[in-house]
């Protein structure tokens, strides 16, 4: 619970890099992400993190620093680390280590429903579904990765009450989710 709201410039996960706002609400800091928590009534608000690809191999332990808000990995995201597993570098070792940390979820219960990360933590579910690219402007390929977890993203967002976030170290993804009007 939020005991002092305080009013400040805000801003969206760092890789974002967007999203400075002007609002009131708990601010907390942990290694990876300027979090924001919304309040209501004295209760924080969740907010969902779509995960691309970029920050995953980046960054594997990111699964894991979202605080109790859930995180949605793509399918296609889960296609990329694939093709990314064979490489002998630490792309390649980041890649094999976010597919054993998904593999260890697996155990604990079904991926596309969603799996706790534990108590006080967030859920994490691989979304299989929400991948209507045909509600993306036109100009889009429709058979690009990025615009593939971009409309997850919006579909997601288009449904949802709850804040949605495409998280991703790629400028141009993040240039195409901001004209669409996602975080």
């Amino acid at each position: 619970l939020c005991e002092n709201p305080e009013r400040r410039w805000l801003q969206t996960p760092r890789s974002s890099g967007i999203g400075i706002r002007w609002g009131t609400g708990c601010y907390r800091r942990n290694r990876y992400w300027n979090h924001y928590y919304v309040t209501i009534g004295g209760l924080d608000l969740k907010k969902i993190y779509i995960l691309d690809t970029s920050v995953l191999v980046h960054d594997p332990r990111a699964l894991t620093e979202f605080e109790d808000n859930d995180i949605v990995i793509p399918i296609a995201v889960v296609e990329e680390i694939d093709g990314h597993k064979k490489r002998q570098d630490e792309v390649g070792r980041n890649a094999r280590w976010v597919s054993a940390f998904l593999d260890k979820l697996r155990a604990v219960g079904h991926l596309d429903e969603g799996v706790s990360l534990g108590k006080q933590k967030g859920k994490i579910r691989v979304e299989l579904n929400h991948q209507e690219i045909e509600k993306l402007p036109p100009t889009l390929d429709r058979n690009k990765v990025d615009n593939r977890i971009i409309a997850v993203a919006y579909a997601l967002k288009k449904e949802s009450q709850t804040p949605v976030i495409l998280v991703t170290k790629d400028i141009n993804m993040r240039i195409k989710a901001d004209a669409l009007g996602i975080s």
